[in-house]
């Protein structure tokens, strides 16, 4: 596990970036640092804007203004495919598998991303699947998969892209509790070998579990900020997300 040296650049960050859908805004000058080694946990209620920023951070979505800064470098008008190469990779809330393909041809085309050769794309994608507990089920259709299983190729799609920072939109949704913890230890594990994690989440257990900083977002802009014991006993988190909730 990588730790962040003080007055080091962050690996990844925003500043002020908004962005406005027709008669909304959906993010609203948000600014967020993610630091080496970090694992930051980005709460909210529906609607909040959290994967509109996602979408800001990767490239999927041009802000109205503001900037988004990987290493240091402004990388604000760059593409999808370029910010994967850098080291951005990400998961989507909808998992949406290549259904007629097998688990390893889906998990290659993340692989393709920095191994252009299909040899090195399939070696790549091979070893993925090893590590996140899906090597037996590489020969598999994925449309033929369970939801458990298809939420795991989809992190190991976004993990054979090789990235240094992983966004992780909802992974954990309609899991039951035995197959979320054992995604939280692969995300334990993840972020041990030295892989920067920021999660979408709405499980608050899996939050503290996790998280060592926890940004919550409310109308699109930044409510509070700080640890998951701050964050979540913070009045108006409590008034405008966990309600009564502790």
């Amino acid at each position: 596990m990588v730790t962040m040296t003080e007055g080091a650049v962050p690996l990844l960050e925003c500043s002020s970036v908004v962005r406005r859908f027709v008669g909304m805004v959906a993010v609203d000058q948000v600014s967020i640092k993610v630091n080496e080694g970090d694992v930051l946990g980005i709460i909210g209620p529906n609607g909040a804007g959290k994967t509109t920023l996602f979408n800001l951070l990767t490239g999927q979505l041009k802000p109205n203004s503001g900037e988004v800064f990987f290493r240091g470098e402004r990388i604000t008008g760059r593409p999808v495919h370029e910010r994967a190469r850098l080291g951005l990779g990400r998961t989507f809330q909808v998992v949406r598998p290549l259904p007629a393909l097998s688990v390893l041809e889906n998990t290659m085309m993340g692989a393709f991303v920095k191994h252009p050769k299909r040899r090195d794309a399939e070696a790549k994608a091979a070893e993925v699947l090893e590590e996140v507990g899906l090597a037996h089920v590489a020969k598999q259709r994925a449309g033929d998969l369970p939801l458990p299983l298809r939420k795991r190729l989809e992190v190991a799609r976004a993990l054979a892209t090789e990235p240094v920072v992983l966004l992780l939109d909802e992974v954990m949704a309609g899991l039951n509790p035995t197959d979320i913890g054992k995604a939280v230890d692969l995300f334990h594990h993840l972020h041990e070998r030295g892989v920067t994690l920021v999660l979408i989440e709405h499980n608050l257990k899996v939050v503290r579990t996790l998280s060592r900083h926890v940004v919550v977002l409310d109308h699109g802009a930044v409510l509070a900020e700080g640890t998951p014991t701050e964050v979540l006993q913070h009045p108006d988190v409590v008034r405008a997300y966990l309600g009564n909730r502790r």
